[in-house]
Parts: C-alpha cells; sequence; structure tokens
C-alpha cells in the first residue's frame, strides 16, 4: 500500500514541480501524517520510530542545498514525506538514484545543449525518479 501511495503522490508532486515550479504542503503535509498513522498502527511504538528515523533522514538529505539557496523547500518537504511513508534506508536510496539522475540530466543539459546554469531545474521529478527506481528493486516486476 505505501509503495501505491507513494508513486501517485511522487507523481503529483513531480507534476506541480514541473509545471509550476512548486511541490504543494497540500501533498506533502497530510502525506507525513498519514505515514505516521500507517506505522504507529502496524508497527506500534517502533513504527514511530521508523516514521522518526525516515522523515528526520529525508529532511537532513536536502537541508543544506535548501540553507545555501540551491534547492526549494517543497523539494525537502518531498524527501522528507518519502522518508515518512516508506522509511530512512528507502529514503536515503532513493535519494542516491535520484540524484545520480539529476547530475546526469545537469551535465547533459549544461554541456551538450548548451543549457544556463541559472535555469529552473525541477528537482522533485528527480526525487520520483529515485522514488520510481528503489520501489522497482524492492518490489521488482511480477
Amino acid at each position: 500500500m505505501v509503495y501505491s501511495l507513494l508513486i501517485v503522490l511522487s507523481s503529483v508532486c513531480a507534476f506541480t514541480d514541473y509545471k509550476f515550479r512548486k511541490i504543494l504542503n497540500m501533498i506533502t503535509f497530510p502525506a507525513i501524517f498519514v505515514g505516521l498513522l500507517y506505522w504507529t498502527i502496524n508497527d506500534g511504538l517502533q513504527g514511530m520510530v521508523t516514521w522518526g528515523a525516515g522523515l528526520i533522514v529525508g529532511l537532513l538529505l536536502l537541508i543544506v542545498p535548501f540553507v545555501l539557496g540551491g534547492m526549494g523547500a517543497g523539494d525537502v518537504k518531498m524527501l522528507a514525506m518519502v522518508g515518512a511513508l516508506a522509511g530512512a534506508k528507502f529514503v536515503f536510496m532513493s535519494f542516491l538514484f535520484g540524484a545520480i539522475i539529476a547530475g546526469l540530466f545537469c551535465f547533459y543539459y549544461l554541456f551538450v545543449l548548451k543549457g544556463s546554469r541559472k535555469d529552473y531545474i525541477p528537482y522533485g521529478v528527480f526525487i520520483s525518479i529515485g522514488v520510481f527506481i528503489q520501489i522497482y528493486l524492492e518490489v521488482g516486476v511480477s
């Protein structure tokens, strides 16, 4: 169930980031709360620890780029949402895959297409790609 929810929410966040340059609080905040309910109902106190660890890891991974001005607050909240729903390991691996894809895209954009460093790059799209890759690796395709 969590993976299905993550696919939908990540897709919505990627779309709004790409189209409107905004990741909506009305998506991320309720999803973080749903993660708390999900983990608490399924695993009790240990579930709350899983939720908290995922949330904190998600926040910490992008807080420095955000503070330095290279990342929007929506990206930070989106990654925290992923962590709250799927846990620390999942969000960390999603982040790594998304960062690798984003790096390759930026290299191509800057050096092959001759884009500008000042152009907006919707990082929520790359977070979503990282989530999709991690779900695929954990679940596979039947």
